[in-house]
């Protein structure tokens, strides 16, 4: 079994402290000029950084799981004669994902009945992880995320069933106090299941250390926004942003008193 994954950046909102919203919109989209994409799963934002404490980043990612395995089929017939007439492959589930990020005061958004996930505690990380994994991992928040999609073998319907996304949502509050300039998102498959169980056999299921490009393998995907404090013409659309914000909520106010003082007249 080899089931691959990828993680893309979907969306990122960013909104002021003061409420207003500079930048929504996928990274690819040419949405700002403060945004901008360097490949699907990294993108750079830039911006003041006197405007980031106190803002909140609002990032949705798409994980994509391939199933890239050889084509079974669980009949005696095949494994005997290698006859499959008649026979469909063996589908394999991709359970469980662990989901790892760099800020642990983010908070997952429900965006999908089709996912569900959950944060991992000091109590049940045993049941995935080694000591070792663990150990190195804990500055990370780690969150399961857990589904019920079979996937069919790319070589046999590679159009339809190789692939699942699971999209969600993060939320960012950005502190100055967390020292975080960006987000850091990686993913690992930790929780497969099929008719033969049969486990992966091109990945080890749990081994991922954050950063360690030795236990990075196919089923581990990450997604990195790096944020850059901006200049020149950049800087100066975030001021405009600010600026038209304020003079909204002053216009605002002004059509507000005015009906009041109508009214008490």
């Amino acid at each position: 079994v080899n089931i691959e994954l990828e993680k893309t950046i979907k969306n990122i909102k960013l909104t002021l402290q003061n409420g207003t919203t500079i930048i929504n919109g996928n990274p690819k989209e040419n949405v700002s000029p403060n945004l901008s994409s360097i490949n699907n799963s990294n993108a750079k934002l830039e911006l003041d950084t006197s405007y980031i404490y106190g803002s909140n980043a609002m990032v949705t990612y798409a994980i994509s799981a391939h199933n890239r395995s050889e084509l079974d089929y669980a009949t005696t017939d095949y494994y005997k004669y290698g006859d499959k007439e008649g026979a469909e492959p063996v589908t394999t589930t991709v359970t469980k994902i662990v989901d790892y990020l760099n800020n642990q005061n983010a908070s997952y958004e429900k965006q999908s009945d089709t996912v569900e996930y959950y944060t991992l505690t000091d109590k049940n990380k045993g049941i995935y992880f080694s000591k070792d994994v663990i150990d190195k991992n804990k500055n990370y928040k780690q969150t399961v995320l857990t589904t019920e999609k079979e996937l069919s073998p790319e070589a046999f319907d590679p159009d339809n069933s190789s692939t699942d996304d699971y999209e969600f949502t993060v939320n960012n509050l950005l502190s100055s106090s967390d020292g975080i300039l960006g987000w850091e998102s990686h993913a690992e498959i930790i929780g497969i299941k099929n008719i033969t169980l049969t486990p992966q056999s091109v990945s080890h299921s749990g081994n991922y250390v954050v950063g360690d490009k030795d236990t990075f393998e196919p089923d581990t995907a990450n997604a990195t926004i790096s944020i850059y404090p901006s200049t020149g013409e950049n800087k100066n659309m975030i001021i405009y942003y600010i600026i038209g914000g304020a003079l909204l909520i002053i216009a605002l106010g002004v059509v507000l008193i005015k009906k009041f003082v109508i009214k008490t007249k």
